[in-house]
């Protein structure tokens, strides 16, 4: 265990994480373990680098992260002792071969927070275990690399008084560093507004690396994360983010959806394409009339039995 704890460790860049309680989960409902009763709870502070990695480098680098998850997917296959649990409840779903065939990469991101969970609380690994550690070492080395490169990268913007000069970065997609107040502890800020990547720093530990747009490098996200909380030194950085909210701030997407609503919502269906409606679901004449006069009712009966004409003589044609 000695020696794993080493191999774990130079791994690790001398940027050092903040440990917390860990959420678990980072993988959805689903675990894959190599013993029956092996427990998944949330014990000691174990969120640090390596938690902090399995779950946000996907965000990050999801080709690489998938493939060390195919990789320990695959390896773990050869194991005799292969259960499929659910996360949450710690009961078995399946086990053995029929686990195999329908355990997935999402399980495997779960079995490497257990793992990551076990060797922060000193706890011992199964054999299994120690043959996927060294998956995820590699993956942790890249992610403490990646977190090395904001804070070493990044241009200070603390002292730049001039909103469209901070702009000009942001839009360059140049890395940034400023200080802002959360929960009225200074944290020192490192931004990538290309993919909207940030990694706050405080008490000299890091405390996370994540992508605030997980998809996309929407900066009007970002305004809106550092107008929640968040305490900006810089009233330029503040007003150059500024820029970004409203509209702008929204996905294409998003915005195409609150165009199309409220034509949506004017149109109305017209006493002919009720009738056919009606009429295609089996309803009577009879129970067409009495619907229609209550949702039309200043529609002259003549006019009602003349669309119920038209709809029988189209079918006829038809």
């Amino acid at each position: 265990m000695k020696q794993l704890l080493e191999n774990w460790r130079k791994y690790l860049t001398e940027v050092e994480f903040h440990d917390s309680p860990d959420e678990d989960k980072p993988g959805k409902k689903q675990i894959i373990t190599f013993k029956e009763d092996e427990p998944y709870d949330i014990e000691g502070k174990t969120h640090g680098g390596v938690s902090h990695m399995i779950k946000h480098y996907l965000e990050f680098e999801p080709a690489k992260v998938s493939a060390g998850l195919k990789q320990a997917l695959q390896k773990a296959l050869e194991f005799d002792n292969f259960f499929l649990m659910n996360a949450e409840t710690r009961q078995i779903i399946a086990q053995g071969d029929e686990a195999k065939k329908v355990a997935n990469e999402n399980a495997m991101l779960n079995t490497f927070d257990l793992i990551n969970d076990k060797i922060k609380n000193n706890q011992a690994l199964t054999d299994e275990e120690k043959q996927l550690e060294s998956i995820i070492s590699p993956l942790n080395a890249e992610y403490q690399k990646l977190v090395d490169s904001y804070m070493s990268g990044a241009v200070d913007i603390e002292n730049v008084q001039d909103a469209a000069k901070i702009k000009q970065l942001l839009d360059a997609g140049k890395l940034v560093k400023f200080i802002g107040a959360y929960k009225g502890k200074p944290v020192q800020y490192f931004l990538n507004p290309s993919n909207t990547g940030l990694v706050a720093y405080k008490d000299g530990k890091v405390a996370t690396l994540f992508r605030i747009d997980k998809k996309g490098g929407n900066l009007g996200k970002v305004a809106r994360y550092f107008s929640r909380g968040v305490e900006l030194k810089n009233p330029a950085f503040e007003k150059a983010l500024a820029t970004y909210s409203g509209a702008k701030a929204e996905d294409p997407q998003q915005q195409q959806k609150k165009k199309k609503k409220p034509q949506q919502q004017k149109k109305k269906a017209s006493a002919g394409d009720i009738v056919r409606r009606l009429k295609q679901g089996g309803k009577s004449e009879e129970m067409i009339r009495q619907i229609l006069a209550k949702a039309f009712p200043n529609l002259a009966p003549q006019a009602v039995d003349a669309m119920i004409t038209n709809i029988k003589e189209i079918k006829v044609k038809l």
